[in-house]
């Protein structure tokens, strides 16, 4: 948000930060699930095939967002 308002005092290039959203709110999405699972024992495992599906999600959201 800090850079968004900065961005529009500095610059005239318009950005679409609605846009940004999804990806952001993903990557948060996996950084709290990144601290909340468990590191060891059984868990450790749905804790990496979380983080690969929040992975292959974003590369694919980013992937529509950027058009190719």
């Amino acid at each position: 948000m800090g850079v968004a308002l900065l961005r529009r005092r500095v610059s005239e290039i318009r950005w679409h930060e609605r846009v940004l959203a999804r990806p952001f709110a993903i990557g948060a999405v996996g950084c709290a699930l990144g601290a909340l699972l468990p590191t060891s024992g059984v868990l450790q495992w749905t804790r990496l095939l979380v983080a690969v599906a929040l992975g292959l999600l974003a590369l694919h959201v980013l992937r529509r967002v950027l058009g190719r």
